[in-house]
Formats: C-alpha cells, sequence, structure tokens
C-alpha cells in the first residue's frame, strides 16, 4: 500500500526546454504622413521669424558701424550716470544703514517720513524738477499694496486719493 500511496505523489521527472522566441504583437508599416492645416500656420510663424531676425541683424549691423573705435564693445557694459537716480525708503525698511552703504553715492537718497503721506512727499521732492533718470522705491507691502510714509499706495488710492500726486510725480 505504501508503494502505491509513493506513487501517487512521487512526482515525474519531466524535461524543461526553454522558451521558444516570442512573436512579435505588433508590425512596423509604410511611413505616413499627416498632413493639417497647421502647417500652415506653422510655416508663417517661421517666416514672420525670419523676417524679424534679417531685421534685427540689420539693425545691429547699422548699431555696429556708429560706434566709435574708442568705445568698448564686447562684455562691456558702460557705466549708467546714477547722478539723476532718486531713491526713497520708507522709515519702516530695516537696516537703513546697510541699504545705504550698498547704494551707489551718486545716487540722490530720501528717507520718507512715517509720520505724513509717503506719495505727497515723494511728489513734493521731485515737483518741478526734470532731470530725473528713475526712481526707485524700497518699501514693505503684501499683495496689491505699497506703505509709503503713513498712506497706503493700491490700485484703488492711486487712482482716488493719490491722483494729484501722481500727476505730479509723472511730470518730473
Amino acid at each position: 500500500m505504501l508503494s502505491a500511496f509513493g506513487k501517487i505523489f512521487k512526482s515525474k521527472k519531466q524535461q524543461v526546454s526553454a522558451p521558444q522566441a516570442d512573436k512579435p504583437l505588433m508590425r512596423a508599416l509604410e511611413p505616413r504622413v499627416l498632413l493639417d492645416a497647421a502647417a500652415i500656420e506653422t510655416a508663417r510663424d517661421m517666416a514672420a521669424s525670419a523676417t524679424h531676425a534679417e531685421l534685427a541683424d540689420a539693425h545691429m549691423a547699422a548699431q555696429a558701424d556708429n560706434i566709435s573705435d574708442d568705445m568698448p564693445t564686447e562684455g562691456h557694459v558702460p557705466a549708467r550716470d546714477l547722478s539723476r537716480d532718486v531713491v526713497f525708503i520708507d522709515g519702516n525698511v530695516t537696516d537703513i544703514g546697510a541699504l545705504l552703504s550698498e547704494l551707489d553715492p551718486d545716487v540722490e537718497v530720501h528717507i520718507l517720513d512715517l509720520q505724513s503721506d509717503g506719495v505727497e512727499q515723494i511728489a513734493d521732492l521731485l515737483d518741478g524738477r526734470s532731470d530725473i533718470a528713475a526712481v526707485h522705491i524700497f518699501s514693505h507691502g503684501g499683495q496689491g499694496f505699497l506703505n509709503l510714509g503713513s498712506s497706503q499706495l493700491s490700485s484703488d488710492t492711486i487712482s482716488t486719493s493719490h491722483v494729484e500726486a501722481r500727476t505730479r510725480i509723472g511730470a518730473s
């Protein structure tokens, strides 16, 4: 009985063979070309880019002809005259001394008084001037507003309560 029982559980040795090469699931078809109307727009964009590049090259060549030989061109940015720049720093800015030490000495600097309207202070300081090249403002603010002195500049106040001051600043 044991021998019959052993035959049931005894496994037969089966020969294992290597798997056959898998057949490809997909076949390559002939090359296809997809045509649509986007090609016209792409060609138009490329033509416009080429025209723009040609105009830019012509302009740069004309500018190069106008540059004198004693003026450095490669890798050199000529120094800009900062004596016509005006910097306004809100009184709430921390460590104003460190900020001042980093500014160019030719720049005109004004610190805004916290007790009065900063926009009006800027307008008063620039009133009647026409020699201003740039105005820089250092201040704190948030999304959609800027603190200047005792006032807050936003899209609402610039078009209502600061109209006159903005006009005077713009005239400078």
